[in-house]
């Protein structure tokens, strides 16, 4: 069995000042840790199941270590992801991550890390096999790597779910082809059509913006929602029966639709 790593992460406040975090940044910040090494494990062993344990957890200070273990290949798998999740990082510390030869929603995943440091903490600190440190400064570098993004006027639709008027007013909208979501920020006169919206069909109307090469926008800040019926909603054919009264004017109906297809041919 090969040596099992562990990925060992830091997350501090303000330098002499407040040091612990937002209970909110390291929630978010371990969502997009497991996205990414998700993705770095599709990439790498897309044939192993890879699962991600906490080994580590430091009461009264964001810290923590996480280790790969895919024992079904004696870790071999596991070891792979983590070399090449660390390659990434450092990457992204450098403001290269859009230069290397992941694939770009994996890059994005990476990006997604500096989330916190856009919120309340000042440094992530990760200890691979090397120590690599990105501070709230390494903002500005890791956003040149950002490909542009398009902005206009349109609309989306899919299912809403996963309502949040905490911090920021915002839904999810899940387009019923894509395989992601789209995030959709509302005012707060709309929260009553976004409530009864809720795990809908729906279409949301208002400024766009798409990531490049993308067929779905990654955000809308909504104007109008447009809610589709439902299935249950929708009228069955005996709902239609007799709706159109003495529609073939007295002519068997089996005639009146072969008039029809050869009126038409």
């Amino acid at each position: 069995m090969t040596e099992m790593s562990e990925l060992r992460f830091r997350i501090g406040g303000l330098p002499g000042g407040e040091p612990s975090i937002e209970a909110e940044s390291l929630s978010e910040f371990l969502n997009y840790l497991l996205k990414c090494l998700r993705r770095v494990e599709a990439e790498t062993s897309p044939n192993v199941s890879v699962e991600y344990h906490i080994v580590d957890l430091r009461i009264g200070s964001a810290e923590l270590a996480v280790q790969p273990r895919s024992l079904s290949d004696a870790n071999r798998a596991a070891e792979a992801v983590a070399e090449n999740f660390e390659s990434g990082f450092h990457a992204l510390q450098a403001g290269n991550i859009g230069k290397t030869a992941f694939r770009y929603r994996t890059q994005q995943c990476f990006v997604s890390l500096l989330k916190p440091l856009q919120r309340d903490a000042h440094i992530i600190e990760f200890k691979g096999r090397k120590r690599h440190v990105l501070e709230r400064v390494s903002l500005g570098q890791a956003a040149l790597q950002k490909t542009r993004t398009a902005e206009c006027i349109g609309s989306v639709s899919g299912r809403i779910d996963a309502v949040n008027v905490h911090r920021k007013r915002v839904f999810y909208l899940y387009p019923a082809s894509g395989t992601g979501r789209v995030t959709c920020a509302f005012e707060p006169k709309l929260l009553e059509q976004v409530l009864g919206a809720f795990e809908r069909h729906a279409t949301v109307h208002g400024t766009a913006r798409y990531g490049p090469a993308t067929a779905f926008p990654n955000t809308v800040d909504v104007e109008r929602i447009e809610v589709h019926p439902s299935n249950e909603s929708l009228p069955t054919l005996g709902d239609l029966y007799g709706t159109v009264p003495n529609l073939t004017a007295g002519v068997e109906s089996a005639s009146f639709v072969r008039a029809q297809r050869d009126a038409e041919t």
